[in-house]
């Protein structure tokens, strides 16, 4: 990691292999530190730099854009955002300039800008995490459930990022779920999804062609048999 700006008071621009981050401080070559202190140690405010770090700490290097006076600091650091702002190079998570806030201890930060997040979803994108980590978020997204909203948000972030998933995973999800137990509620939640839908023939050919020679246990012929009669019951008393 180099540094190119010795106590200098003005704009800088931070690069990294990923991106760039643009501040401003009265003296850059301590601000630059500070920076590099709270990457190494996980606890930089900004999680955007923090995951690109964690992918790749290696070349991140400060340039002194402008040399400014002390009180004109964010006045000209703002003039830069207003042209880097929008990159989704530009590492920073807001677009205005301001003094770095000093958030007390369990307050949360205000609500992040869809930019923001589609940012910080690029660059949460090839990072690797422990099995510890894994675990962790596994109980944490258990029994939660997503609205159509968020799904559908999801759906188009993937796109937008070029998102595909390999045939190799869709076989690993698929196999995890065969023999998988779920509870009333949520059958009856896949049945209102379902409900209404229409197939594609591609999609029927699909379920047809999945179907073929597999054995149903007594079990669910017994089931089969009740929903048919149950379906008849219906139809008669209508």
């Amino acid at each position: 990691m180099s540094n190119l700006c010795f106590q200098k008071s003005g704009v800088y621009m931070i690069i990294s292999p990923a991106g760039y981050y643009i501040g401003s401080s009265k003296d850059c070559n301590h601000r630059f530190a500070k920076h590099l202190a709270g990457l190494r140690n996980n606890k930089h405010d900004n999680l955007i730099m923090q995951n690109v770090f964690n992918k790749d700490p290696n070349d991140w290097e400060l340039v002194i854009l402008e040399e400014v006076n002390e009180h004109e600091l964010l006045y000209i650091e703002q003039k830069y955002l207003d042209i880097h702002a929008g990159d989704v190079m530009c590492m920073n998570m807001a677009n205005k300039a301001y003094h770095p806030p000093i958030w007390p201890k369990g307050k949360k930060r205000g609500p992040m800008s869809e930019e923001t997040k589609y940012k910080l979803s690029l660059s949460n994108m090839g990072q690797k995490r422990t099995k510890q980590t894994k675990e962790n978020i596994s109980k944490s997204k258990k029994g939660i459930m997503f609205s159509k909203e968020v799904i559908e948000r999801r759906k188009q972030t993937r796109q937008l990022s070029g998102y595909i998933v390999s045939e190799e995973t869709k076989s690993k999800i698929s196999a995890k779920q065969i023999g998988r137990p779920k509870s009333h509620d949520h059958r009856e939640k896949i049945k209102q999804t379902l409900t209404g839908r229409k197939h594609t023939d591609e999609a029927r050919y699909k379920i047809s062609q999945a179907g073929l020679g597999r054995k149903h246990s007594e079990e669910s012929k017994q089931k089969m048999r009740e929903s048919k009669r149950q379906r008849d019951l219906e139809r008669r008393s209508i």
